[in-house]
């Protein structure tokens, strides 16, 4: 019986439609796999030298990200309220589960850029950090 027979029926709020199984996946068809592309994150490598000195580079991670990139303040003010760090100049949307830190890179839209920081999330659908442009 669904929500609205049951009301007519007189059953109100006696009924609960369970919460479907595929609304993750429905939700993330709808956000960051029709509108995303792929995001490569640079994970940042040390090597020590012979003398000790630790220089760092960055090598692509395989398979590249879901993700997508905006501006700050380009949907609505949230974004721009919301900011972590001042340096900050995009933002860029994960799937849930990406595993990235403020040393790391990314390469989106043909640019290299820096995380400037991470955004704790209570709901864990998505993975969201700062950028600026190097």
């Amino acid at each position: 019986m669904t929500r609205p027979q049951a009301f007519k029926a007189g059953l109100r709020g006696s009924i609960r439609e369970p919460f479907p199984a595929e609304a993750r996946d429905s939700g993330r068809e709808l956000g960051l796999r029709r509108t995303g592309g792929e995001i490569s994150i640079l994970d940042r490598v040390s090597t020590e030298d012979d003398g000790g000195a630790t220089s760092y580079s960055y090598a692509e991670r395989v398979p590249p990200e879901r993700g997508r990139i905006d501006p700050l303040g380009s949907r609505s003010t949230e974004y721009r309220g919301d900011q972590v760090s001042e340096a900050s100049t995009h933002i860029v949307t994960f799937d849930e589960g990406v595993s990235i830190t403020v040393k790391d890179r990314v390469f989106a839209e043909g640019k290299t850029w820096a995380v400037t920081a991470l955004r704790d999330r209570s709901d864990r659908l998505v993975t969201r950090i700062e950028v600026t442009s190097l």
